[in-house]
C-alpha cells in the first residue's frame, strides 16, 4: 500500500511511535512493515520499520543511517495476529514491544528525518526482496514517544478486535469495551474495575493522590498520556473539560480539605 507524502508522516528531529497488528506468513530475513525514505547520492533520509528474522527493528536516516533491532522480543509465525509497537525517544531510547513484552535499547540519533517520499506499508522503497509477507492491520503513527502504559492500553483494547476476546461474552461482560478477563468488580456495582471511572483518579490506579496531580500536569503540559479509562476521569471539577482548573481543584481537595472530585463523565 502506498500512502501519499504528508507532513503528518514526517517527524523531523522529534520523538515518534509506531503501532500495528501483524500476522506474518514468513519472518526469514528482513520483512518491511513501513518505509518512508529517500536517497540523495550516498545520503538517506527517513525511517523504515521492519522485522529482522521476526525481531522488530527500525532504521533512522538523516544522511547516514543507523539500524536498531530488538534482541529478546520477536513475532512468531503461528497464524495469529500480534501487536508490534516501537516508541522512539530520539535523545535516549527506543522501546520494542510485541504483545505484552517490551524491550528497551539505547539510541541517540538527533538528525532530521523529514523527506518527500510516500509511505509504503508492507513494501520496501529500495528493494522488493524485503517486502512483508502476511497481514498488516491498524497501522498507527504518533508524533510522540508513547509510554509503556499507553502501548499496553492500546494492545489490550485491540485484543478482541483480532480474535482475542477476554473470554466473556458481551451480554455478561461487566466491561464489554475493555479487555478484563478477571471481571474484577471491587465495589460490586456491576461495572468492572477496568472501566470504572473515579473522578480524580486520572491514572486509574484505584487511589486519588498526588500521583494523579502529576499525571494531569504531564497530560496538560508535556503531552503525557490522557486520563484513563476515559479522558473525563480527569475532569475533577465536573465542568465538562479537562484543564488546569482540574489540577487546582485536585490540589485543593488533597491538601486543604477542598470538596471531593465529582460530576465527571456525567
Amino acid at each position: 500500500m502506498n500512502v501519499p507524502d504528508n507532513a503528518a508522516l514526517d517527524f523531523g528531529t522529534g520523538d515518534f511511535s509506531f503501532e500495528a497488528w501483524v500476522k506474518p506468513s514468513s519472518i526469514s530475513g528482513v520483512k518491511t512493515l513501513i518505509d518512508k525514505r529517500t536517497q540523495s547520492g550516498s545520503n538517506y533520509y527517513g525511517y523504515c520499520i521492519f522485522l529482522s528474522n521476526g525481531k522488530p527493528g527500525i532504521q533512522l536516516a538523516s544522511g547516514g543511517y543507523n539500524n536498531f533491532v530488538a534482541v529478546n522480543v520477536n513475532v512468531p509465525v503461528d497464524g495469529q495476529w500480534h501487536f508490534v509497537a516501537i516508541s522512539v525517544t530520539r535523545a535516549s531510547t527506543v522501546s520494542f514491544t510485541v504483545d505484552s513484552t517490551e524491550e528497551i535499547r539505547p539510541v541517540g540519533i538527533p538528525g532530521n528525518l523529514d523527506n518527500t517520499a510516500n509511505l509504503q506499508i508492507g513494501g520496501n522503497i529500495f528493494t522488493s526482496t524485503y517486502r512483508f509477507m502476511g497481514g498488516i492491520d491498524e497501522v498507527a503513527l504518533y508524533k510522540e514517544a508513547l509510554s509503556s502504559e499507553d502501548i499496553q492500553h492500546h494492545y489490550h483494547n485491540g485484543l478482541s478486535e483480532h480474535g482475542y476476546g477476554d473470554g466473556v461474552g458481551d451480554v455478561c461482560d461487566n466491561c464489554p469495551d475493555t479487555y478484563n478477563p478477571d471481571q474484577k468488580d471491587s465495589d460490586h456495582d456491576g461495572i468492572g474495575d477496568a472501566c470504572e471511572i473515579v473522578c480524580g483518579d486520572a491514572n486509574n490506579n484505584g487511589v486519588i493522590d498526588v500521583s494523579d496531580v502529576v499525571y494531569l500536569i504531564n497530560y496538560l503540559f508535556i503531552h503525557g498520556p490522557a486520563p484513563v479509562p476515559q479522558l473525563c476521569a480527569g475532569d475533577t471539577s465536573g465542568d465538562g473539560s479537562v484543564d488546569v482548573s482540574d489540577v487546582v481543584y485536585l490540589i485543593n481537595y488533597l491538601f486543604i480539605h477542598g470538596p471531593a472530585p465529582g460530576g465527571c463523565c456525567g
